[in-house]
């Protein structure tokens, strides 16, 4: 999934969703959205920190033994 497909893919939930619940729960699904697209934004930067924590620490180490 490519990072353009997120939002989307959630927001089609979103919409199904309000289809389903009806208008009475139209804010709590309008209010949550934001926090799931957070939630998988927070996701994905600890997954590209962690990838480069590697690469990082050797780095840190070669700049320490200088």
């Amino acid at each position: 999934m490519s990072a353009s497909e997120l939002p989307d893919d959630e927001l089609r939930a979103a919409v199904a969703a309000r289809r389903e619940l009806g208008p009475d729960y139209e804010q709590a699904l309008v209010d949550s959205f934001p926090e799931r697209v957070g939630h998988e934004i927070d996701r994905k930067v600890e997954e590209r920190l962690a990838q480069r924590a590697p690469q990082d620490s050797g780095l840190a180490l070669r700049e320490r033994r200088r």
